[in-house]
C-alpha cells in the first residue's frame, strides 16, 4: 500500500506543477489511471467518514492546512495513510492523546513534505522502461514485484524524524506517548516496507 500511495502523490503532484504536457504519453496514461484510483479511494473514505474533533484540533494545531483529514471506522488503510491532499486515519485515533494523534498525522505528512515520491517515481519509471511495460496497472504491479526495502525503510525513518521536529516545534512531543504508540498500535517486526518498531524508537532517541 505504501508504494501505491507514494506513486499516487507523485503523478498528481506532477499535474499540479503543470508538467502534464511535458510527459510522454505512457506516463500521462499512468497518471490518469492513478488519479482515477485516488478519486475512487477518497470517495470511499468520505462515504465512511466519522466525526473526529480531537484529530481535527490536532491537525489545526500542527497547521496541516494543505491536506484533508478523514477519519473512518476500522480503516482498511491502517492507522494512518497518505493520499494526495488527504490523510486517512482510523477513527479510533480520535480517542488517543493529542501527542499520539500528532505523531500519526505528522508522520504521514512527513512523507509528503520530504518529497519521497520523487525517488519512488524514478524507480517505477525505470522498471517499466526496462521491461517495456505500457499498461498503467502493470506498471504499478512492478512496485510490489520489485520492492526496495532499504529505500522504503529510509523513507520511514525520515518521516519519523520530520514528525518529531513538527511535534517538538508545536509542544506536542512526548517520548513516553511515542513509545506507547510503537509498543501497541504500531508494534511490528521488520517488513519490506517498514523497519521494526524498536529500530524506529531508537532512531527517535526513545527507549524501546
Amino acid at each position: 500500500m505504501r508504494y501505491f500511495l507514494t506513486f499516487v502523490l507523485a503523478f498528481v503532484s506532477l499535474f499540479s506543477a503543470h508538467a502534464e504536457d511535458q510527459l510522454p504519453s505512457r506516463h500521462q496514461h499512468l497518471a490518469t489511471h492513478i488519479a482515477d484510483a485516488t478519486s475512487s479511494l477518497t470517495k470511499e473514505a468520505l462515504s465512511r467518514a466519522l466525526p473526529a474533533p480531537r484529530v481535527a484540533a490536532v491537525a489545526e494545531r500542527l497547521r496541516l492546512l494543505d491536506v484533508k483529514i478523514i477519519a473512518v471506522a476500522d480503516s482498511p488503510w491502517g492507522l494512518g495513510a497518505y493520499y494526495p491532499g488527504v490523510i486517512i486515519v482510523d477513527s479510533h485515533l480520535n480517542d488517543e492523546t493529542a501527542e499520539v494523534i500528532a505523531f500519526v498525522l505528522a508522520h504521514e505528512y512527513g512523507h509528503h513534505i520530504a518529497g519521497h515520491w520523487k525517488v519512488e517515481m524514478g524507480r517505477a519509471l525505470a522498471l517499466s522502461q526496462d521491461k517495456g511495460i505500457e499498461d498503467p496497472a502493470q506498471m504499478l504491479e512492478l512496485l510490489g514485484e520489485h520492492p526496495a526495502q532499504a529505500q522504503s525503510h529510509k523513507h520511514e525513518f525520515e518521516a519519523d524524524a520530520i514528525a518529531k521536529q513538527l511535534l517538538v516545534y508545536n509542544n506536542l512531543w512526548s517520548p513516553s506517548e511515542t513509545q506507547r504508540l510503537f509498543k501497541t498500535a504500531l508494534k511490528r517486526h521488520e517488513t519490506l516496507s517498514h523497519p521494526a518498531s524498536d529500530a524506529r524508537l531508537e532512531a527517535l532517541h526513545v527507549q524501546p
